[in-house]
C-alpha cells in the first residue's frame, strides 16, 4: 500500500509540475519576444540619431554654400571645406548604419525610401563642385539641401 500512496502522490505533483513547467516556458518566451523587440528598437533609435546628426551637418553645409555664394566665393571658403568633410562622416556613419540595421526586415517601403535618399547624396558632390564654381546660385542650393534633408527626415 505504500507503494499505491507514493504513485498517487507522484501523479497528483506531476500535473501541477508540468503546468508550472508549462507557464515558465510560456513566460521565457515572452520575455525573449520582448527582448528581441527591445534590441530591434534600440537598433531604429541608433539610426534616428545618426539620420538627425546627418541633417544637422548638411543644414550647417546649407548655410555656408549659401553664404558662399551670395558673398561671390569670398566667405567661408575654408570653413565649407571643413563642413563638408562633417556632412561626408555623418553620411557615410548614417550609411554603414542603414545599411547594417537591415530596414526591409521592419518596413519594405522604410528601405526603399532609405535607398532613394542615399542616392540623393550621390548627387552631392556634382552640387558641391557646381558651387565651388559658382554656377548655381543660392536659393538653387537652398531648394536642393531642403529637398534632401526633407527626404531624409522623412525616413524618422
Amino acid at each position: 500500500m505504500n507503494l499505491n500512496i507514493r504513485k498517487k502522490l507522484m501523479a497528483l505533483l506531476l500535473f501541477p509540475l508540468i503546468f508550472l513547467l508549462l507557464l515558465i516556458f510560456i513566460q521565457l518566451r515572452t520575455l525573449y519576444k520582448d527582448y528581441v523587440q527591445a534590441s530591434n528598437i534600440s537598433k531604429l533609435v541608433y539610426v534616428i540619431n545618426d539620420i538627425s546628426n546627418l541633417v544637422h551637418e548638411t543644414q550647417v553645409e546649407r548655410g555656408m554654400s549659401s553664404g558662399f555664394l551670395g558673398s561671390g566665393g569670398i566667405l567661408y571658403k575654408e570653413e565649407l571645406k571643413l563642413q563638408r568633410t562633417k556632412s561626408d562622416k555623418a553620411h557615410m556613419i548614417s550609411k554603414n548604419r542603414i545599411l547594417d540595421v537591415k530596414l526591409e526586415k521592419y518596413n519594405l517601403s522604410l528601405k526603399e525610401e532609405s535607398n532613394e535618399v542615399l542616392k540623393e547624396f550621390d548627387e552631392l558632390n556634382n552640387i558641391r563642385s557646381k558651387v565651388d564654381t559658382l554656377i548655381v546660385s543660392a536659393p538653387e542650393i537652398v531648394g536642393f539641401y531642403n529637398e534632401i534633408n526633407d527626404k531624409t527626415l522623412r525616413l524618422i
